[in-house]
């Protein structure tokens, strides 16, 4: 039987409203895609203009309207990646349409991944109750149990008398019996920790017992009551995990978790090369070889698909700070991660970013078998593209010239990295081949190159590279 679909979006003065079939969604999509770029292009100057954007109900608060199809939410979800709230169905709409930004923001999207919003969607079905507005809430109801079984093993009967927004019957539920609605409790608890409203927030932080969860975190013998235990306790005020600890729970291998914790170890040490080393540290600390497998198996885009770029590039980067003590220095070798770090570097534009890579790439090729898998991994062709002029990403005007860190820090250390590989009869051959002696000479000649590097590094290396081969 064919089902039957309609929509009405209003862009200012512009409607389109069709009823198709099942068989003729993907047209149907198409135009709604192109009245959704339409209103997206003028959402920025919508009040200014007084363009009217509006629901069933006129009155309805603007956070309850989804911006795709301008209607009241059924079942609202975040997309992660842009902190952007829509309809389920609409978003989803979006992206089988062959979409791949968000629709409100215009930013490209790496991996739709979708949160439902429970306290957002009771707030909706208790003002369209009150309005008088009647919900289908058929097909987004369904779409939700199907979310929670793929998620969690907990059916919707175990959560009797409990809504999935209750805060207090959350927590209630955290002190059950039956694991599982231990386990679910305190997911939904955390997600709401990390994107729930203000309000919400504030009552998790004030009713969850700090000493309960952590005593959960500690006797269990259930890796998943720890992971989302951790999850919630690192959303919660205070700070119960320190650097060390954080970089424990990697082990648990958790989606999740693991973008949490390599977020704020990124945002710890990002251009900070004191924060590097102790991260280096404390990987040597808590298990460096397993924790560089965790590490390398998040990064490495070849053995899964789970994790989104910027994930993996947070991973790269603690895989990066690893290579800043020689005993870690060691694990990266025996695991070989050296290409991981040499193609985020030649992907990323990030300037602090390069500079973490560069360095670690340095200190790897002070050691032969570190230095062969540079060379293996095309590290000569890399480094010689961050020496100017042959940088073509980053404009070596006056002003870049005296920023310390774009001239002296990231060509210095390209510098000293080129001198290690230029020891292998492969690397000084690839560098006569690659103009390097002409980048070499500008710097050689220019005075805010640091003198020390310029004697140890810059003159031994064009000494090296000027000898004629036998």
């Amino acid at each position: 039987m064919k089902a039957s679909l309609k929509l009405s979006v209003h862009v200012g003065s512009m409607e389109l409203e069709r009823v198709q079939s099942v068989e003729e969604r993907g047209e149907w999509l198409k135009q709604v895609s192109a009245a959704v770029e339409k209103k997206s292009s003028l959402s920025r100057t919508a009040t200014k203009h007084s363009f009217k954007f509006y629901d069933v109900s006129e009155k309805a608060p603007r956070e309850y309207i989804c911006p795709v199809s301008l209607e009241l939410m059924r079942d609202p979800v975040l997309l992660v990646e842009t902190g952007q709230v829509y309809d389920r169905s609409s978003i989803e709409g979006w992206f089988k349409a062959g979409k791949s930004t968000c629709p409100v923001s215009g930013a490209k999207v790496k991996q739709m991944r979708l949160s439902p919003i429970f306290p957002l969607r009771s707030a909706i079905q208790a003002y369209a109750k009150e309005q008088g507005i009647e919900l289908d809430m058929a097909d987004t109801t369904s779409d939700v149990e199907d979310t929670l079984i793929a998620e969690s093993p907990l059916s919707g009967t175990l959560f009797e008398g409990v809504s999935m927004y209750d805060v207090r019957g959350l927590i209630q539920l955290i002190g059950a019996e039956d694991v599982e609605q231990q386990i679910t409790a305190l997911r939904l608890l955390a997600d709401m920790s990390r994107f729930g409203d203000v309000c919400q927030r504030s009552k998790i932080n004030r009713m969850v017992s700090r000493d309960k969860i952590i005593n959960i975190m500690k006797r269990s013998d259930v890796d998943k009551l720890k992971v989302h235990s951790a999850r919630l306790l690192m959303h919660l005020p205070g700070k119960y995990f320190d650097l060390g600890q954080q970089i424990k729970l990697l082990k648990y291998n958790d989606l999740m978790l693991s973008e949490e914790v390599l977020l704020r170890l990124w945002e710890y040490a990002y251009r900070h090369r004191t924060k590097m080393f102790e991260l280096a540290a404390l990987l040597d600390k808590h298990g460096k070889d397993e924790l560089v497998a965790s590490c390398k198996r998040i990064a490495d885009p070849t053995e899964n698909t789970d994790y989104p770029e910027e994930v993996r590039a947070y991973s790269t980067f603690l895989l990066a700070c690893a290579a800043f003590k020689r005993s870690t220095r060691n694990v990266l070798v025996n695991q070989e991660i050296t290409p991981l770090l040499v193609n985020q570097l030649h992907a990323t534009a990030n300037i602090g970013f390069r500079f973490c890579l560069m360095k670690a790439l340095q200190y790897l090729s002070e050691d032969k078998e570190g230095r062969l898998q540079v060379l293996r991994a095309g590290g000569v062709r890399i480094f010689v593209t961050h020496l100017p002029p042959r940088n073509k990403t980053i404009h070596y005007t006056t002003r870049v010239y005296l920023d310390w860190f774009a001239w002296v820090t990231v060509a210095e250390t390209a510098v000293k990295a080129l001198y290690f590989l230029a020891f292998e009869d492969q690397g000084r051959s690839e560098m006569r081949t690659t103009a390097t002696m002409k980048a070499l000479r500008i710097m050689v000649g220019h005075n805010s190159f640091p003198d020390n590097s310029r004697s140890r590094y810059l003159l031994p290396l064009l000494a090296r590279l000027s000898t004629v081969p036998s």
